[in-house]
């Protein structure tokens, strides 16, 4: 599967979606229903397996610069960064799995013998990987990993039937991401006077920290991030290079070139353009899949499901053992 997996829940992590109603149904011996919409399903185990997911990769990131409380963050005036990630996130991701598991049977999208056996593998090197607390905090056992990477497997295979035959290049230029200091003045005397400074050597941060009219001198961003005035000058610069002076609704602005290409960030940027274009490809089916079936979920399951429980929870990126 390659890279198709991870551009498959890159593509889920865009969808903003809404609760649902209460479903405290069997599913198997020993499992309940935490998403369903008719007779696709997804058990309590394969919801948390999902859930840890987004757990582990927020918490390898900002649990090192804002400890655990993070998740108690507030995003919005009645929800914490938890119940967000929960929601928008997990729930979201749930229910596009739904979707594309519904289409590939109303196309009798199937696994070959060694894409299941290719899931099991997988399954089995994840399931060896995880701690006794991400293990617990799931409840599952390697059937449930095995349910969940199969699924996920289909739901890949559905995606590029799909989206067979349609655009989905991302080129270098489209996903470049630039880093650059930025001076905003209000006059243009002012301004020519601050460009005669820097061209002439001083120190563009030094001046731009004791001139700009801004308190944030330092960006980082795409073209579609920026104005357009300013996107048009920032990405037709060289490293290095000091712009002219850009005139723009009453402000006055000078640039510095930092770094026209960051390597890392434009990676990103470039997955996350490539995820939307998937995402396109099969828009018109999760749209009408939404219209036409009935979800329903388990709330109460939902908000017993605690991303901010302490424990061993190292970052274990399922979809890397697609890879291997």
């Amino acid at each position: 599967m390659n890279k198709k997996l991870t551009s498959f829940l890159l593509a889920l992590m865009l969808l903003g979606l809404t609760s649902c109603g209460s479903i405290p149904l069997d599913f198997n011996i020993g499992h309940h229903i935490a998403v369903s919409s008719g007779s696709i399903r997804l058990s309590e185990e394969e919801l948390r397996l999902i859930a840890l997911q987004y757990k582990t990769e927020n918490e390898s990131y900002y649990k090192p610069l804002l400890g655990i409380d993070f998740w108690q963050m507030e995003v919005t005036d009645d929800m914490t960064y938890e119940e967000y990630i929960r929601e928008y996130y997990v729930f979201s991701e749930c229910r596009a799995l739904l979707c594309l598991l519904k289409e590939a049977e109303d196309q009798g999208i199937t696994l070959s013998r060694t894409e299941e056996e290719a899931a099991d593998t997988a399954a089995e090197a994840y399931y060896k990987d995880l701690t006794e607390d991400e293990i617990s905090f799931t409840g599952a056992g390697l059937s449930d990993i095995r349910s969940l990477f199969s699924s996920y497997m289909l739901a890949g295979k559905t995606v590029e039937k799909l989206i067979e035959g349609k655009r989905l290049e991302v080129s270098d230029e489209e996903s470049r991401v630039a880093d650059f200091f930025l001076i905003r003045l209000d006059s243009k005397e002012k301004a020519q006077e601050i460009h005669d400074r820097v061209t002439a050597g001083e120190s563009f941060r030094s001046v731009a920290t004791e001139n700009s009219l801004d308190e944030k001198i330092d960006y980082t961003a795409s073209r579609e991030e920026l104005l357009p005035a300013v996107a048009e000058i920032v990405f037709s610069m060289s490293n290095g290079e000091i712009s002219n002076i850009i005139a723009y609704n009453g402000s006055y602005f000078i640039i510095y070139l930092e770094n026209s290409y960051d390597t890392l960030l434009s990676l990103n940027h470039k997955m996350n353009l490539l995820a939307e274009r998937r995402f396109e490809g099969w828009e018109d089916v999760y749209s009408a899949f939404i219209s036409k079936n009935e979800l329903k979920r388990d709330n109460r399951m939902f908000e017993e499901l605690s991303l901010s429980e302490d424990g061993d929870f190292p970052y274990v990126d399922m979809f890397s053992y697609f890879d291997e």
